[in-house]
């Protein structure tokens, strides 16, 4: 009997260890923050290891600046915050973005702004932190004036930090018809057409183009109301003529030809009566032809500041010039390597006073 009882016991023992449950399996989560500047993951519960079936809630704390966008990796979606059922080694990415902000763009006048990147974006937005350069475009008869709302002064072009929405005004100004230019003489009309007339400080002006500047002076109009902006030809013009008008506030920046322009031409006491100072006020920084230009005149002015560097051709320029000896001897004339033929005979001008042929003096 009592080996029947060990045995007994002996056997229950043995099929107990068999009922014996296995352990829970357990994982690792693994979090990261993309790019890490984004901001962090936080967990709840917090364990280095999970139990099997254990829910786990996740949630994105973006930095000041950016935003959550979405989960990657054993993370799918954008849901804020994440339940995860721990069933399995998990490793998820929070992806962060830099929040965007709109560049509103706002104009006053005729033109358009340039930015650095696409041109006229109006409401575009630009992540935190974007300088972004900003150009004014003003339309033809237009000009820039200023900038106001987020940005202020004149400058072009100007800069802008998008670290939050961004109001920006392009201040533009129609430029007139007419107007003097900054040295306060020369009279300027290049968004004209001829015959078109405009005041300045209660004077009126007539533009003239090439063919209506010849009709005016054999019209005996007043030269100095004569706004010259659109003419580019002035060859022969006062050729063997008696200089009586006034002339020195002409635009000649457009003329490209000026050969025998005074040729023959005497300068009368008249002329003498205006200032005429067209060495200081004339900029034929475009002209190319000057051959014979005050040849045979009597003309005697300083004309040494002018722009001479694109003129190609000085041929006979000074040749018979009875009174001409100005100092011209700081003339750019990179074009015209030695002295031209003809160019002072039989002129008082003293080669001191000529210029360096093929040099552009400081």
């Amino acid at each position: 009997m009592k080996n029947f009882v060990r045995s007994f016991f002996a056997f229950a023992l043995l099929f107990s260890s068999c009922e014996t449950e296995e352990p829970i399996p357990t994982y690792t989560l693994t979090l990261s923050a993309s790019p890490v500047a984004g901001g962090k993951i936080t967990v709840f519960p917090q364990s280095p290891n999970y139990k099997e079936g254990d829910l786990v809630t996740l949630t994105p704390e973006p930095n000041e600046h950016w935003v959550f966008k979405q989960w990657e990796g054993d993370g799918t979606g954008n849901s804020t915050p994440l339940s995860v059922v721990m069933n399995s080694n998990k490793l998820i990415v929070g992806v962060f973005i830099k929040r965007e902000y709109p560049l509103n763009l706002k104009i006053e006048g005729e033109g358009t702004v340039e930015e650095k990147i696409v041109t006229n974006p109006s409401g575009r937005e630009y992540p935190h932190g974007t300088i972004v350069e900003l150009t004014p475009k003003p339309k033809e008869g237009w000009v820039f004036d200023s900038w106001s709302g987020d940005l202020s002064g004149s400058e072009s072009p100007k800069t802008v930090t998008v670290e939050k929405e961004k109001n920006v005004t392009a201040r533009f100004k129609e430029i007139p018809k007419f107007y003097l230019h900054p040295n306060g003489v020369t009279c300027m009309c290049p968004n004209t057409k001829p015959g078109d007339k405009g005041i300045i400080n209660g004077i009126e002006y007539e533009s003239v183009d090439n063919t209506l500047l010849s009709q005016r002076l054999r019209d005996g109009v007043d030269w100095s109301k004569l706004c010259t902006s659109l003419v580019t030809d002035m060859s022969r013009l006062f050729y063997n003529w008696d200089i009586y008008g006034c002339f020195e506030n002409w635009d000649v920046s457009k003329v490209i030809n000026m050969n025998e322009m005074f040729y023959q031409a005497f300068f009368s006491d008249e002329y003498d009566l205006c200032s005429n100072d067209i060495g200081k006020y004339w900029m034929p920084n475009n002209v190319k032809y000057m051959s014979r230009m005050f040849s045979k005149s009597s003309f005697n002015q300083s004309i040494g500041g002018w722009d001479v560097r694109s003129v190609e051709n000085m041929n006979g320029m000074f040749s018979d010039a009875s009174n001409f000896n100005q100092n011209i001897s700081n003339w750019c004339v990179p074009n015209i390597k030695t002295e031209p033929e003809n160019f002072s005979t039989n002129s008082p001008l003293n080669s001191q006073n000529k210029p360096k042929w093929g040099t552009c003096p400081d």
